[in-house]
């Protein structure tokens, strides 16, 4: 076979690695970095998917001869893990031709991470070049999501506020998600902004969105974005939803069901903390007030956001029989975060399976 480090690997070796990444990071890149300089993949798709984006030098001489031999299906290494060193041979083969959307991200997730920012052949040039190529194609849809879920750059974050104006819906939609999950205070008056033009625009027109019964057809895809923004602002990484940002939600809708959502804040106080973990197909996550992410550290920096006084209950996914976190792993997170919140004047609840299903206070 070909190499590819797309997809999900199984069996103990890799169970033991991602274990390993969990207890000792450190330890886990050096060894994945050995495997990949010696030209084995045997953990490709974990680290392609996993492991976070970071320079791997002694790797650069297999990531050089890989692109040389065709090699592509180690783009999602490359554009992870290899130097700057790279950057001539990259920007030829990217430029050489029109490449599909997997690869393009990888190209780019290189770039972002590797170039100047701004300048002829600079990160911020290669990348509204892929955002402006769209004969036959769909890659920029998606590419600022896809590349920030990778990497966050400052010129990544310039370039979404941008893509915010963006006449394509869905280019505005992954500019909304690439902001809400990355970005920092400061990106959030623009995503009001967003919203404001979109719901003035939108303002009694809500029967244009309707598909027509007879004709058919695809939905407008400005129907999409409203909830992309109403679901952007809440769910972001930088900030808190409380009262007065509930109220503005709601005063910004434009349909019943929207008022119905934002109409009143939550009477509870206590913020549920959800974690689960799917394997090698689907990673850990991390959930608390709508915000998501796939590290635990993550998830302590979300709660440092929240106000004194805020209590959280510990809902691990212990009913699921398909979780991969064993009762060790949980506990230790929960140990972890005890400390953790006390320091910040909050409280965590143990867990309680009934409250947790139920929701209840």
């Amino acid at each position: 076979m070909r190499l590819q480090a797309w997809g999900a690997e199984s069996g103990i070796e890799v169970t033991a690695l991602r274990r390993l990444y969990e207890l000792s990071p450190q330890e886990a890149f050096r060894i994945v970095a050995k495997d990949i300089t010696s030209g084995s993949t045997r953990f490709a798709g974990f680290a392609a998917r996993e492991i976070k984006s970071q320079e791997m030098p002694e790797a650069d001489t297999t990531f050089s001869r890989w692109l040389r031999t065709g090699e592509l299906g180690a783009l999602p290494l490359i554009g992870r893990f290899a130097t700057e060193k790279l950057a001539i041979q990259m920007r030829e083969r990217y430029l050489a031709q029109s490449w599909p959307c997997l690869e393009e991200v990888s190209f780019i997730t290189y770039f972002v991470r590797t170039l100047p920012p701004s300048g002829k052949g600079s990160a911020g040039e290669l990348l509204r070049r892929a955002l402006a190529d769209r004969e036959k194609r769909g890659c920029h849809h998606s590419l600022l999501r896809q590349v920030g879920q990778i990497i966050w750059k400052p010129v990544l974050e310039t370039q979404a506020i941008v893509s915010l104006d963006d006449p394509d819906p869905e280019t505005v939609a992954s500019a909304v998600y690439a902001l809400s999950t990355n970005g920092g205070p400061s990106v959030e008056p623009f995503l009001w902004k967003r919203l404001e033009k979109w719901s003035e625009q939108w303002r009694g027109r809500t029967l244009e969105f309707d598909v027509h019964p007879i004709t058919g057809g695809l939905p407008n895809q400005e129907s999409l974005l409203g909830p992309a923004l109403f679901g952007g602002i809440p769910s972001a990484k930088a900030w808190v939803m409380d009262e007065p940002r509930w109220h503005r939600l709601s005063n910004l809708c434009i349909d019943e069901q929207c008022r119905k959502q934002w109409a009143q804040a939550p009477v509870s106080t206590v913020r549920t903390i959800d974690v689960s973990n799917g394997g090698g197909m689907y990673p850990a996550a991390f959930r608390v007030n709508g915000y998501q992410t796939s590290t635990f550290e993550a998830l302590k920096d979300k709660l440092k956001h929240f106000p004194q006084g805020t209590t959280f209950r510990w809902c691990p996914q212990t009913f699921n029989p398909f979780d991969d976190f064993s009762p060790g792993q949980r506990e230790e997170m929960y140990r972890e975060l005890i400390p953790f919140v006390t320091a910040l004047s909050m409280t965590i609840e143990p867990y309680a399976e009934a409250k947790c299903l139920s929701g209840q206070n």
